[in-house]
């Protein structure tokens, strides 16, 4: 976030604001005055008064959001994409170097299977798959879109560390999806070599990872009615009980866990400890913000996927592979509650303002619903 600010303030000492045009502001000011408003009214409905406001999580979730307009400007006047989307891909691969430092050095893992728990925000395993996961499609964009030998391997080299954080990981979901994502990436794109012959190498590559590192990646998957799965179905039907006591506006921020232990059918001495969030990004946004929000949610995820579309005819790898980014993160929002994290925030950001031209006419016709 840090660098991002600098960089536009940079360029607008520069340009002293001369070339900053008002279309490139007002869609993306709408959609984030509604995305910081809907935790207010459910908060006010609720009765709780705008609490949400002294929430950490919330606080970065609008300060996330406060990026874009000033994003989505700055890649319209200057025509600098390639610059910012490098510098949010260097933040990931600046999160993978921790990751690895406090998983591998520092051994802050979850204390019942040892699994990689980091304690920083975003430390959650399957948080952290969602992240590694959605970056490697940037790598690749960078890959074959740069000439230059270093900075080719320098990509490779991210992407490498991605996958291997992803495994490390041990997500399930994090797992499944780093397969689609790279069985797509190398089925949707232009390759020099014959595709039979990426995908013979991709399976050979996929058994021997298996091989020698996958013996507790394949233990957590034949062991799917764990108490982990068990727990997680009843966070599911838990969020639908609670949307049906408030469909409207829902609980309130970050409130569906307080129903938990109610609607899961668990005795009262565990109500004390800590309760299973919704695992489930669309449907923890029903249970709390509402049809509203869930509307909203859905709203912004389709503009995204259609402007991504629309955006093939200018530039029709970047477009592939943006939505491979795209359905790479909705996928494991199936299994997680992600929408409000500030990461996954600017992700959405990034990919919805890389789907745009600096031509205000292609603008306008893309924006056209």
């Amino acid at each position: 976030m840090c660098l991002i600010l600098i960089y536009f303030v940079s360029h607008l000492y520069k340009t002293r604001f001369e070339s900053l045009q008002l279309y490139t502001f007002v869609p993306s000011i709408i959609m984030m005055l509604v995305a910081i408003l809907l935790p207010l009214f459910s908060s006010l409905f609720n009765g709780n008064y705008l609490n949400t406001t002294s929430e950490g999580e919330y606080r970065s979730f609008c300060k996330a959001l406060l990026l874009m307009p000033i994003i989505s400007s700055c890649i319209f006047t200057i025509n600098k994409k390639n610059i910012l989307a490098n510098i949010f891909l260097i933040s990931i691969f600046c999160l993978s170097l921790i990751f690895i430092f406090r998983y591998l050095v520092l051994g802050e893992v979850r204390d019942y299977d040892l699994r990689p728990l980091l304690n920083i925000k975003n430390g959650d395993p399957n948080i952290l798959s969602t992240y590694f996961t959605a970056a490697i499609p940037f790598t690749v964009y960078f890959y074959r879109t740069n000439v230059n030998r270093s900075r080719k391997l320098g990509y490779l080299l991210m992407c490498l560390m991605f996958v291997a954080c992803t495994f490390l990981n041990q997500s399930r979901m994090g797992l499944i999806t780093l397969a689609i994502s790279m069985l797509l990436i190398l089925l949707l794109l232009p390759w020099k070599i014959n595709k039979s012959a990426l995908l013979v190498f991709f399976f050979i590559t996929s058994v021997a990872v298996l091989y020698l590192f996958g013996a507790k990646i394949l233990i957590r998957f034949s062991h799917m009615t764990d108490t982990s799965n068990q727990d997680r179905m009843k966070t599911l039907l838990a969020g639908l009980y609670t949307f049906m006591k408030a469909p409207l506006f829902g609980v309130g921020w970050n409130n569906s866990s307080a129903y938990f232990y109610k609607f899961a059918g668990y005795p009262a001495f565990q109500s004390e400890i800590s309760p299973y969030e919704v695992h489930d990004t669309a449907l923890k946004i029903l249970s709390e913000l509402g049809i509203f929000g869930l509307t909203y949610y859905v709203g912004v995820i389709s503009i995204i996927a259609r402007k991504l579309v629309l955006y093939a005819r200018f530039d029709k790898e970047l477009s592939r592979l943006m939505l491979i980014a795209l359905s790479s993160l909705t996928l494991n929002s199936l299994t997680i509650s992600i929408g409000y994290k500030d990461i996954y925030i600017l992700f959405l950001i990034v990919i919805f303002t890389l789907a745009n031209t600096n031509n205000k006419k292609s603008i306008e016709r893309v924006w056209a619903l």
